[in-house]
């Protein structure tokens, strides 16, 4: 029967019986292992005979390569191969993993994208590994996204598919979410769609982050209150509290650490920031340090600016503060949570507070006059 030929309620009906009968043809076919030249060609000869299924999914990815083996009108021992491999994943044959591998190679967005989870707008479907679809929704929205529970919103939305996978998607449409993400997604709206296994990979980054943002937070208020604290008890008028003898460097080798500054400061360039290089002295100062070091281990540091009459906060204090970073710092610092103290200077000095921000190498060579 003609497409037009199909009235418009029972047309639903016939594409979704006719892309079943593919499939079971296609278990058929892979049943013993492989794929011949005549059952490629049978196939191909149904599809070219049935155009209602030919651009439904899975369908819609398995005729144009299909038809691109048999355009020489010979199946080659390669696109055999390839040609079972993309029937077995289409119909689950392998087992459920194979069949989110298809999903791989022509739903899921390649590559899947970086999630953040938070402010991001999900939707579930299929059997998921990490437990019940309510413990993955109560899993995204503690990590501050939000779940639309029954459809893929065409305004954005990231689809997860649950790496078990089910019977409600491993066969015929492969699921009304799935199949809907991909027509929405094809039309240009902000959907993605990605595997359970991806989601958790990063849900997992993302959870480490929110915590390590959480003990930053916590601890940089710590850190402000015990900055007002000292301002109401006169710690910081101008005169420096009681402190030890400043630490002895009369003895260290002036052309060494010299030469070793000038190699270290080709990592720092690395590090694309732009450093400040104010006059610097370390009394009546309050220092912040971050990152990792390499002329000194950041405990020596801090006994130095406390010995020499200045201070030492664990945060930027956006009231006064030098930020002081690592020379072995590492360049993805913007994602790290060390970086969160590098990103808290900058963005206090471009409000036009009083943070500077000062390389390993520039302290060492200002405070020890070389």
């Amino acid at each position: 029967m003609a497409d037009e030929q199909i009235p418009g309620y029972n047309k639903a009906a016939v594409t979704r019986r006719g892309v079943d009968e593919f499939l079971g043809l296609c278990k058929g076919i892979i049943a013993d292992g492989s794929v011949c030249e005549p059952e490629a060609k049978f196939l191909l000869n149904w599809l070219e005979g049935n155009a209602l299924v030919q651009t439904e999914f899975p369908v819609s990815h398995i005729y144009p390569r299909l038809a691109e083996m048999l355009s020489g009108g010979t199946l080659s021992e390669a696109d055999a191969q390839a040609l079972l491999v993309l029937l077995q994943s289409a119909t689950g044959e392998q087992g459920q993993q194979a069949a989110v591998n298809m999903s791989t190679g022509s739903a899921f967005d390649d590559p899947q994208p970086r999630l953040n989870i938070a402010g991001e707008v999900y939707c579930l479907t299929g059997d998921f590994a990490f437990g019940s679809r309510k413990a993955v929704k109560s899993y995204i929205e503690t990590l501050g996204g939000t779940v639309s529970d029954k459809t893929v919103l065409a305004s954005g939305c990231i689809l997860v598919v649950g790496c078990k996978g089910s019977d409600a998607w491993l066969h015929s449409t492969h699921g009304s979410k799935i199949k809907d993400a991909v027509d929405k997604r094809a039309k240009g709206c902000p959907v993605c769609i990605v595997s359970e296994e991806h989601f958790i990979n990063q849900a997992l980054n993302a959870e480490r982050r929110l915590k390590e943002r959480q003990a930053y937070e916590a601890e940089r208020q710590v850190d402000t209150r015990n900055a007002y604290r000292d301002i109401v008890q006169g710690k910081y008028d101008g005169e420096s509290p009681v402190q030890p003898e400043p630490v002895k460097i009369d003895g260290i080798d002036r052309e060494a650490l010299r030469a070793g500054i000038e190699k270290l400061k080709a990592e720092e360039g690395k590090l694309g920031i732009e450093f400040d290089e104010p006059p610097l002295s370390l009394r009546g100062r309050t220092f912040c340090l971050t990152g990792t070091f390499a002329l000194a281990e950041r405990s020596k540091l801090e006994e130095l600016i406390v010995a020499s009459g200045g201070a030492v906060a664990k945060s930027v204090v956006t009231r006064g503060c030098i930020l002081v970073v690592g020379a072995e710092s590492s360049p993805r610092w913007k994602t790290s949570n060390r970086g969160r103290k590098i990103l808290d200077a900058l963005e206090a000095r471009a409000q036009g507070k009083p943070v500077v921000v000062v390389s390993e190498t520039y302290f060492f060579l200002a405070i020890l006059g070389l």
